[in-house]
């Protein structure tokens, strides 16, 4: 069972929580049952207002999250519904694992951009040397 979590926590972390602020937003709200007013994740979390806003709409626009007024909820039948739940599972039973699964995850996404700026700077000398 803790490997079914772990791949759908994986998932989740490279799809769509490029950032430790979205994961302490998401678990913010999953642990509130039900609707969470921003003010509370704000207290909650310690973060940034700005930088809140920002993680909260980025998770509103990929359907983890819901938005009302200023309120947000899980997306319950959203694309990531199982993931969230699986994270806050893992979370309660191996936080120290969620951690390294955001870390991992952060360290692909740097591997990623470098191969893609690798190739862009092969276009784009190869683009130089032949009009």
């Amino acid at each position: 069972m803790s490997h079914e979590l772990e791949i759908l926590v994986r998932e989740l972390a490279v799809e769509v929580l490029d950032s430790f602020e979205k994961l302490e937003a998401l678990l913010c709200v999953a642990s509130s049952n039900g609707s969470c007013p921003v003010e509370v994740i704000v207290s909650a979390t310690g973060l940034d207002r700005g930088v809140l806003a920002d993680a909260l709409a980025d998770l509103v626009a990929q359907g983890v999250l819901v938005a009302s007024g200023t309120e947000y909820a899980l997306a319950a039948d959203g694309p990531w519904s199982a993931h969230v739940r699986a994270l806050v599972q893992l979370q309660q039973s191996d936080r120290m694992l969620v951690v390294a699964i955001m870390s991992q995850a952060a360290v692909r996404r740097l591997r990623l951009r470098a191969e893609r700026a690798f190739a862009d700077a092969f276009l784009v000398l190869a683009r130089k040397r032949w009009p």
